[in-house]
């Protein structure tokens, strides 16, 4: 999913940071004696975010968003969402102004138009330069949904009217300017988006340079993300993401496409485990192809985890289909696979995706994630080897960040029971974070350690688990 690190939830790319804590809460005390029902499912809300990161890395790379009119960027979530409002903002805003005010030639930041609607919690206003031919227009939303976690979205855009106001072709937009603030105790809890638009067409921009910042609370271990973007109208470019930590460290990760089709990734996690791969688009013979290779360092217990995947697409519908195949190599030689199909469709600019998945033990499940402007929705269904029931559920926002919930329920489910376990972990763009699960009668805390290990606690004591079995 292109928005959402869904397609974002990632954030774009999977990267799981080592430590999500740097504190050990349970360090003093014996390890804890864990249920085996928590020890089986505490996994499966990080391999469904796993799962739906990948997709989103491969959906983002291997298609051209001249295939898909609307999606603007293939990449990060709120630059594309940002960059696809700012051109509606454009264009609404000339069907606001009627042509005969320019024939005054307003002065510097002239007001030619305003309105606050009470109703929808969103406020407008258009200025104009006259000297310069600079229209400025201010969108700010004030009122948001219990559930979107959200106080203030405010979008700033400038357009150059080329001193021929009269005349819509040669219009610019120049610069959008983006802040979205979040409740205080949300784990997000700023979005700044910046683009400075290099190349444009009257319904599209095709070029442009931007920067994405991110602020977090200040219990998580993330505290920042920086993401950089260079985009240019032949379709090469350059993404980089920089993660900055509350100990000081940081890491980042960057991806190259190529004027070719194809493009590659890299990047290095701090405790040494090595992720690398490449990918071909589907914009020369709709069709295409992505692999990721995750290389652990020695001594642990996976030894590395393959994923390979086709991609096609379908015209004139622009439907994108993927069959993703994963295999996992655990150092004692076991290996695990799992199989996922995947459609993407899009409906007035929006994904939906749709993830059928297999995994060679018989487990199964069935998930959708539907965008908005805002977030992406996930919901789904998971059976498990021995017939356990699960529903799943996720919002992802636009910088990458996840809130995962899900409860289980004894076999046979039948509607009304009441779940054994209920879980929930909030996860940073960076793979770190942390959560809670419930489970006869105690909560137990999560974090999320590496890309392999999660920390349960329960008062004093504490057990590392294996996030892949």
């Amino acid at each position: 999913m292109k928005k959402y690190q869904i397609y974002i939830l990632l954030s774009l790319f999977l990267i799981m940071i080592i430590g999500c804590n740097t504190s050990d809460p349970a360090s003093s005390g014996d390890e804890l004696e864990l249920p085996a029902m928590i020890e089986e499912q505490a996994s499966l809300g990080w391999e469904i975010n796993e799962i739906v990161s990948t997709t989103n890395e491969m959906v983002d790379v291997t298609h051209d968003p001249s295939l898909l009119p609307e999606d603007d960027i293939a990449g990060y979530a709120s630059v594309a969402g940002t960059g696809k409002m700012a051109v509606e903002m454009m264009h609404q805003a000339m069907d606001r102004v009627p042509e005969q005010i320019f024939l005054a030639k307003p002065a510097e930041d002239t007001l030619l138009y305003y309105e606050d609607n009470v109703l929808w919690g969103k406020r407008t206003a258009i200025y104009y330069d006259g000297s310069t031919s600079l229209l400025r227009v201010y969108e700010v939303k004030y009122k948001f949904a219990v559930w979107q976690k959200m106080n203030y979205d405010s979008t700033e855009i400038v357009i150059d009217l080329n001193f021929t106001p009269n005349n819509g072709s040669d219009d610019m937009l120049e610069t959008v300017y983006r802040e979205q603030l979040f409740d205080a105790g949300h784990f997000v809890q700023q979005i700044v988006s910046q683009i400075i638009v290099t190349a444009f067409s009257e319904t599209e921009i095709t070029g442009l340079t931007a920067t994405v910042d991110s602020d977090y609370h200040s219990s998580r271990y993330l505290s920042h993300l920086k993401q950089s973007i260079i985009l240019q109208p032949d379709g090469t470019g350059t993404l980089r993401e920089d993660f900055d930590f509350r100990d000081g460290s940081s890491s980042f990760h960057s991806l190259t496409f190529n004027g070719d089709h194809t493009g590659s990734f890299s990047r290095q996690l701090k405790d040494g485990t090595m992720i690398s791969g490449t990918f071909n688009d589907v914009n020369d013979d709709l069709n295409g192809s992505f692999y990721e290779t995750i290389d652990f360092p020695e001594g642990r217990y996976i030894d590395k985890i393959s994923k390979a995947a086709e991609v096609s697409i379908s015209l004139p519908d622009s439907i994108l289909y993927a069959s993703l195949s994963r295999a996992i190599y655990f150092a004692s030689g076991r290996i695990d696979s799992s199989h996922i199909d995947i459609v993407v469709q899009e409906n007035d600019g929006l994904q939906s995706i749709t993830f059928d998945v297999t995994k060679a033990n018989g487990a199964h499940g069935t998930i959708l994630v539907q965008e908005s402007e805002e977030m992406a929705i996930l919901t789904g269904q998971w059976t498990t080897w021995n017939d356990y029931y699960i529903v799943v559920s996720a919002e992802y926002y636009q910088d990458g960040s996840s809130h995962i919930h899900y409860e289980v329920f004894e076999p046979p489910y039948q509607q009304g029971n009441s779940p054994i376990l209920v879980v929930d972990y909030y996860i940073s763009p960076d793979g770190s974070g942390n959560g809670t699960i419930t489970h006869d009668g105690n909560e137990y805390q999560v974090n999320f350690r590496s890309l392999d290990k999660a920390e349960i606690i329960l008062g004093d004591k504490s057990r590392m688990i294996d996030l892949y079995r």
